[in-house]
């Protein structure tokens, strides 16, 4: 009898050969499939990483070359070229042929991993040159390099970033400037090492601006007391002459100016003058000449090249017109608005507050806000037709005035106002919005004593440091009022002061001045604190 195996048909045995050959022709078919489809797929992904990552090593370059290529240096350096080029041509062709050298250089350091450091320095040297050209006799230079280490290799753009940020951070904010030093020497293991430094040196209203965006530092209040007191009885008897000041001092008024006697509102009546604060010879000198060019009645009483001078001399000479670089040494043009507007005189025979135009390299300082709220604004370098609309709207803005005839407080009112909203919309832009503080760490000696904001009656900027008051003492810290504003609620803390922040509820009593200014009646402190007339719009009674 047959068994039910014996009795299937062949081609349903599994281990005839015919079936096991055509089961491993599909297996293998499969796998063949299943392999091309895989690394089709694994192709297209590694396709897609190089692409993603060559896309990030170009947006890497340009970032680089974008934090080389400082905007606010490569505009004034081009604003500078312009200018030269109309003064002497060979000079510009040098300044010209630096400046390719410079843009070549940057532009190359991402493609080489190393070049020599005799090119570092060359780089340097022309990068070095422009800047002397923009800041003149405030810049002296030291570059010194062994002659053991001109082939040693090192990366691109190692001592440059060094060196803008001496001169940004060191030299640029000090109204003498100063000398940068840069020095190669064999380290350790032989390896080249190089380094730059630099020395300031400071006169005695050369002091370096420190504390908040709108508070000058003291040479600027000095000065401006100064010039107040000289226009008291007595004190100038009657009369100011400037004369030219000529030698290497960056903080002396420069260019051709006039003894004037008689009435201050008289002298506006007859013929507009100016004030121009520029901390760059060749822009400020370019300037002063298109002006009187375009301008011819136009009398510029100085040229200064600092904000504590911008301060001093406005205050001094009570121009029509101040022409303000937004960015000086000793205090920004903003910062100079904001301390003329607070020290500018009231009373019988005081000039009107002058109209403003701010000077800026590029569009960093919300220049729609400029043109609506500043006399005017210029971009640098300044275009001739430009500057010629300038002085048309001046014009007009000068007999609007004349036809009105405000009064000296009204137009310093309407001028507070205008530099309140200008402050305001001007505010560079930062990151992300910074955490709100809860208490203040204040360290004397080894000890560090933690103060509840709710605690603090107002903050007070003192140079480098605040001053921290509360009913039962005072404590000093090491921060900035500009550092500390963001990290404080407005709401609760109330700028009054471009020095002061004082806590609302503190507030007793505001009792306004003639001058425009307040004196607020804190509780729980004996002394006043004065609003200024920036500050003095929030305290109106309901």
């Amino acid at each position: 009898m047959r068994s039910p195996a014996s009795t299937r048909p062949p081609i349903y045995d599994l281990a005839s050969r015919s079936t096991q050959l055509t089961l491993l022709v599909s297996l293998l078919a499969t796998l063949a499939f299943v392999a091309v489809i895989s690394s089709r797929e694994r192709l297209a992904s590694a396709k897609a990483k190089a692409e993603a990552a060559e896309r990030a090593a170009a947006e890497n370059q340009l970032k680089l070359l974008q934090s080389q290529l400082e905007p606010h240096m490569l505009f004034n350096t081009l604003a500078n070229l312009r200018v030269l080029i109309g003064l002497d041509a060979a000079a510009a062709q040098q300044m010209l042929d630096r400046l390719i050298a410079y843009l070549r250089a940057t532009l190359e350091a991402s493609r080489l991993p190393a070049h020599p450091l005799a090119t570092e320095y060359a780089r340097v040297a022309d990068y070095l040159a422009l800047m002397a050209i923009r800041m003149g006799p405030r810049l002296q230079v030291e570059l010194h390099l062994p002659p053991a280490l001109v082939a040693h290799p090192v990366p691109p753009l190692l001592l440059q970033p060094l060196v803008e940020n001496a001169i940004k951070h060191g030299l640029e904010p000090h109204v003498a400037g100063g000398r940068l030093v840069v020095s190669a020497f064999a380290g350790r293991r032989d390896a080249g090492a190089a380094g730059a430094r630099h020395r300031h040196r400071l006169g005695a209203s050369g002091r370096r601006h420190g504390g908040h965006a709108l508070r000058p530092g003291p040479g600027a209040r000095a000065a401006g007391h100064a010039a107040r007191r000289a226009r008291q009885p007595g004190g100038g008897a009657g009369s100011r002459c400037r004369g030219r000041h000529r030698g290497h001092d960056p903080t002396a008024a420069r260019g051709r100016t006039r003894c004037r006697t008689g009435h201050p509102a008289h002298a506006h009546a007859m013929n507009p003058t100016a004030l121009i604060a520029e901390d760059e010879p060749l822009l400020a000198t370019h300037l002063r000449q298109e002006l009187l060019r375009l301008w011819p009645g136009l009398e510029v009483l100085a040229t200064v090249g600092d904000g504590l001078q911008a301060v001093a001399q406005t205050l001094a000479l009570q121009p029509t017109l101040a022409f303000f670089d937004i960015r000086m040494p000793g205090c920004t043009g903003l910062e100079a608005a904001a301390a003329l507007a607070e020290d500018w005189p009231q009373g019988e025979g005081s000039a009107p507050f002058p109209l403003i135009v701010f000077v800026t390299a590029y569009s960093d300082h919300a220049l729609a806000a400029f043109e609506a709220q500043a006399a005017d604004y210029l971009v640098k370098p300044v275009d001739p037709p430009r500057l010629a609309a300038c002085v048309q709207r001046l014009q007009q803005r000068l007999q609007e005035r004349q036809r009105q005839a405000p009064a000296p407080a009204q137009a310093l009112d309407a001028a507070v106002a205008q530099l309140r909203s200008l402050l305001g919309g001007a505010a560079p832009a930062g990151g992300p919005p910074a955490a709100r503080l809860e208490v203040i760490q204040a360290q004397v000696g080894s000890v560090v004593h933690f103060v509840p904001l709710d605690e603090v009656i107002y903050f007070e900027a003192a140079d480098k440091y605040v001053r921290v008051v509360t009913a039962a003492r005072e404590h000093l810290i090491r921060q900035s009022l500009r550092e500390l504003l963001p990290m404080l609620d407005t709401a609760v803390f109330w700028q009054v002061h471009r020095g002061t922040v004082v806590q609302a509820r503190c507030i007793e009593q505001a009792r306004r001045e003639e001058s425009g200014k307040v004196t607020l009646k804190l509780r729980g402190r004996p002394e006043t604190v004065t609003a200024s007339r920036l500050y003095a719009h929030l305290f109106k009674g309901q």
